[in-house]
């Protein structure tokens, strides 16, 4: 081989190098987004959970049981105004 072939080849690897380290980079920061992005998911899902809980308990304080027939009568009586 001779020395212009070794340099060239010298010049390729360090360019490899170069490559596969920036590769390196770009990895790392799509993990890093990726995890944010899960984690924002996670809290998403939270607050939606953490809704539905509310709303149901709303849900359930703002509607009256009504116990027995008498009571759904008189809740549907046509003259019960009030």
């Amino acid at each position: 081989m001779s020395i212009n072939t070794i340099e060239l080849l010298n010049q390729q690897l360090a360019i490899k190098d170069k490559q596969i380290k920036d590769k390196d980079e770009q990895l790392k920061s799509m993990q890093k987004l990726l995890d944010q992005s899960q984690q924002l998911q996670l809290m998403a899902e939270r607050k939606i959970e953490e809704f539905k809980v509310i709303t149901s308990k709303q849900s359930k304080h703002d509607k009256p049981v009504l116990n027995n027939a008498n009571d759904l009568k008189q809740k549907n009586a046509w003259w019960h105004f009030w």
